[in-house]
This record gives C-alpha cells, sequence and structure tokens, in this order.
C-alpha cells in the first residue's frame, strides 16, 4: 500500500508498470501519475495537482509479469488490478507504444499489440470529488489501446463521481489508438467468472449535484460493451463525447440520464457508427454477449440530447429485450416531467436504421425533436415524438434515396406535431409505412380536444404508399381567450409532391371528430 499525505503526489514512473490485484496506491486532495515510457516529464502545477508527459517511446520488450499476472504479454504499457484513489484529486496514466504507430495490421481484437503500449484496468481507478475540488482521471495509451475489464475475476471501474450535497461530477479522458470496455457474459446476460464488466462513470449520485463529463478521443475503434455513464441522480446529467477516427461500436450502455432535472447529452462523432442489439458470440473470451445497444439522455424534467454524427447502422436481432422499460428504444431522450429531447443523425453516405423502437422522445409538455439526414436514408423502424400538451417533430431528408417502410409518430394531447419527409432532386422517396401527427389524442374516442397536425412529403419520384394520419379531437370547448366563443378541433394538413412522379395509394385521414 502507497499513501501520500494530504495534496501529496505518487509518481510511478517505469517501462512496465503493474498495480497488481489487492495493492492500493491513494492521494487524498493530491495526484497519482503513472508514466511507462522511455522518458517522461512531471509537471507541477499551481493548482497543486500533477501531471506526467511522455518525452519517449514506449517498451515492447517482455519485462515479465509478476506473480499470477498471466492476462497479458508482459510488454511495456501499464495494468491495474488494484486500487488507484485520489479523492478530490488527479490520476493520470500515460504510455504508448514503442515505434509510435498503431497496432499491426491483422491484430486480433481484445489481444496486446507486439508493439506494446496498454492501458488494461481491470480493477478501481476513483477520483470521487471533495468538498473542495472535483476529481479528474486521464487515460491516454497514445498509439496504444486501452482495455477496460476483461481481467478475469476482477469488475473495473474508472470514475469521477460526487458524493457530497450539491457537489457536480468530476471529469474522465481516455484516449489511445482503441478503446475496448468489456462485459459480463452467461446465459441471459449473467455474469461468468470468465469475463468482467468494465464501467466508465461520471456520476453525481444521492444528494449531489449535476454529472461531470466523459471525453473518449482515439484514433481507430471505440468497442463498448461494458457502461459509459454520466447521469445525476438529483440535479442535471452531464456529458459523454466520443470521437473516433474510424468506428464507434456500441454493443451495451451509453447513460447520461436524470433522476430529477434535465436529461445530459451524448456525441458522437466517426465515420462508422453501430448501433447492435442482439446475441453474438463475445470476442474478449468465452460466452455470449447479450447486446442491448442504448443511448439514454432521458429526463426527470426534461429530455436530453443525442448527436451522431457519421454513416449509421442500427441492428436488432430480436433475441435481446431489455428489461428495463426505459432501456426498450435504442435511444430515449424522453422528458418525464417536460418537453421531450433531442436527436440529430448526420449521415455521410448512409443511414440505415432495421426494425426496432429506434428513438423516444415523448414529452409531457411538447414532444421532442428527432432530424435524420444523409445521402441515403432506409428506415425501417419506429420512433415517437409525442407530447402530452403538443406533438414534437421528426424531420428525415436524403440526397438521393429515402425510404421508409417503419412508423413515425409526433401524436399531440392536444395539438399534433410535424412529420417532414423530404428527399433531393433525381432521387426516389418510398415510403410504406405509417405517419401520425393526430391531435386531440385524450380521452379517446370522445371529449378530445385538439387539432391535427402536419406531414409534408416531397421529391423526384414519390411512392407513398403508407397510411397518412393527422386527425383533430372530437368535440367543441370554450376559447380560453374569449370565453364567449367555442373552439372547435380541426383535422390536420397533408402535403405531398412529386416533381417528376407521384404515386399514392394509401389512406389519408385528416378529419376532426367534432
Amino acid at each position: 500500500q502507497l499513501t501520500a499525505a494530504a495534496g501529496g503526489t505518487i509518481a510511478l514512473l517505469a517501462a512496465r508498470i503493474e498495480n497488481q490485484a489487492g495493492a492500493t496506491i491513494r492521494a487524498p486532495g493530491g495526484s497519482v501519475v503513472f508514466g511507462a515510457a522511455l522518458g517522461v516529464n512531471l509537471d507541477f502545477y499551481d493548482d497543486g495537482l500533477t501531471t506526467v508527459t511522455l518525452t519517449g517511446l514506449g517498451y515492447s520488450s517482455p519485462y515479465g509479469c509478476a506473480a499470477g499476472m498471466s492476462t497479458s504479454s508482459c510488454l511495456g504499457g501499464i495494468e491495474n488490478s488494484g486500487l488507484i484513489s485520489s479523492t478530490g484529486g488527479h490520476v493520470e496514466l500515460r504510455t504508448t507504444t514503442d515505434d509510435g504507430a498503431g497496432q499491426p495490421v491483422g491484430t486480433p481484437l481484445f489481444t496486446e499489440a507486439s508493439n506494446g503500449g496498454r492501458i488494461w484496468i481491470g480493477g478501481t481507478i476513483s477520483a470521487a470529488n471533495s468538498a473542495v475540488r472535483a476529481g479528474s482521471i486521464v487515460l491516454d495509451a497514445g498509439m496504444g489501446n486501452v482495455d477496460i475489464g476483461g481481467i478475469s475475476g476482477v469488475a473495473a471501474f474508472v470514475g469521477a463521481n460526487a458524493f457530497g450535497a450539491g457537489q457536480n461530477a468530476g471529469t474522465v479522458d481516455i484516449s489511445g489508438f482503441q478503446l475496448f470496455t468489456h462485459v459480463c457474459v452467461g446465459p441471459g446476460g449473467s455474469c461468468v467468472a470468465n469475463d468482467s464488466l468494465g464501467w466508465i462513470d461520471a456520476t453525481a449520485q444521492t444528494g449531489a449535484g449535476n454529472g461531470g463529463k466523459i471525453t473518449i478521443n482515439v484514433q481507430d475503434l471505440v468497442y463498448n460493451a461494458g457502461v459509459m455513464q454520466a447521469s445525476s441522480f438529483s440535479g442535471n446529467a452531464g456529458q459523454i463525447e466520443i470521437t473516433s477516427g474510424r468506428n464507434v461500436e456500441n454493443y451495451n450502455w451509453i447513460l447520461s440520464e436524470s433522476g430529477a432535472g434535465n436529461g445530459g447529452t451524448i456525441n458522437i462523432i466517426a465515420p462508422y457508427i453501430l448501433l447492435h442489439r442482439g446475441q453474438l458470440p463475445w470476442l474478449g473470451g468465452p460466452g455470449i454477449l447479450y447486446s442491448q445497444a442504448v443511448l439514454s439522455a432521458y429526463g426527470a424534467t426534461n429530455g436530453g440530447n443525442v448527436n451522431l454524427t457519421g454513416d449509421l447502422a442500427v441492428v436488432d436481432l430480436g433475441d435481446v429485450t431489455p428489461v428495463d422499460p426505459e432501456y426498450k428504444p435504442v435511444i430515449n431522450v424522453r422528458g418525464m416531467n417536460g418537453d421531450g429531447g433531442t436527436v440529430s443523425v448526420i449521415g455521410n453516405l448512409s443511414v440505415d436504421i432495421g426494425p426496432t423502437w429506434f428513438v423516444n422522445a415523448d414529452g409531457t409538455g411538447t414532444g421532442g425533436t428527432i432530424n435524420i439526414s444523409a445521402q441515403y436514408v432506409d428506415f425501417a423502424g419506429s420512433m415517437t415524438a409525442n407530447g402530452d400538451v403538443k406533438g414534437g417533430m421528426i424531420n428525415i431528408y436524403s440526397d438521393y434515396s429515402l425510404t421508409v417502410s417503419g412508423s413515425m409518430t409526433a401524436n399531440g394531447d392536444v395539438d399534433g406535431g410535424t412529420i417532414t419527409l423530404d428527399s433531393g432532386f433525381y432521387t426516389t422517396l418510398t415510403a410504406t409505412g405509417t405517419l401520425t401527427a393526430n391531435g386531440g389524442m385524450t380521452p379517446l374516442p370522445a371529449n378530445s380536444i385538439g387539432n391535427g397536425g402536419f406531414i409534408t412529403v416531397s421529391g423526384d419520384y414519390v411512392d407513398l404508399i403508407g397510411n397518412v394520419y393527422a386527425r383533430g379531437g372530437s368535440q367543441q370547448s370554450i376559447d380560453p381567450i374569449n370565453p364567449g366563443l367555442s373552439r372547435y378541433s380541426f383535422g390536420g394538413q397533408v402535403y405531398v409532391y412529386g416533381r417528376n412522379s407521384l404515386n399514392l395509394s394509401g389512406l389519408f385521414d385528416t378529419t376532426a371528430l367534432n
């Protein structure tokens, strides 16, 4: 066990650094820094915290592992299966590969590359907040990989959480060539002894303030089979930023939720983004991965924001059903006591969404906003932006081809919302699914008051085969502005335009039931 005085620094500098299972390193209010490279500098700042900067490449020669440490090839790098703690302080781990390049082509996933430089976390790294300062964690593998979880029988946790009343959670920054978070695998998704969960957290716990921030920036791949969370039990949720130079693949939970405030923000930027739900062989060890593919930013008041920038594929094999009802939609920005949140998907070439509940952007006030755009859009799922007062907005735009076989709903208990499908010139738009923007939804079939919404479908070559509903309510009401007048419920509006051709064969219903 190593323990620094309050505000002190513990620095470990070597070719390879291991904090073994059962070992503890503590620097309350201070810093714990690891530097595994040919050269490093320690930087002491006026805020009392210490950081480490690499001045040389990493090591690849096998320096050997401690007894019982058979989880890696023992090259240069950092491995932690014990406890590193700095309450109200800073934890920083840095290394890189021996040649400054990423792993060689053909290196299997979840294995250590021949040029070393891996940070493997199998234990706990904690920089919880204190009454003085928010904690911070930096994991930087340079051009090496970061693995969180996967050491047999040891759960992995990297967290800058807050616990004190009114305290905000801290920050977690992770960078490298690739990032892997592992998951417990087994029948029905239960844990088995040969693999363990990887968890990244910046959550404000019970009685605390707002969620913190998780920032991930990698050169090649983010493979999340574990948990990333920047939530808040009592305040507003935090922020999760993920940037990758090639792929982001989410198989389980990315969460920025609030139990008493507004939902947070999840931003993902990559050339290709995969959200996968279903059973598949676990690449990190024996067993079956029961992936759920959840991006959740719901709020106890207003929903949060999910922004995806890159070509998107959403796959649901239909053999995994999340138990938590909030995780049944792949993306949840529901506002439980306020307005629904916002979802933005900006694809470069394609957005391909298979049969699944893709987005829940419902709100008890106004429904949320969903925007999807790409050169080619194929939507076979369902999404909702319903509101207890007014329906939200759903907008889909495609440059070349737009195919909608799923359903979109922007109903309002009072007024319906807006749905817009639009494709560019010399393009085809085919809609066989159902579009619904009804108003006056509560209660039905009688005594409902409200106007139908607006639905617009336009393109060069339009085939609108599905049904379209923009109905109004069923009865009159007293005008709230002029009590001497009655207010009627009106049906909505549907506008369909085909610049070169138009084929209509579905049901159009814009009636008001009064």
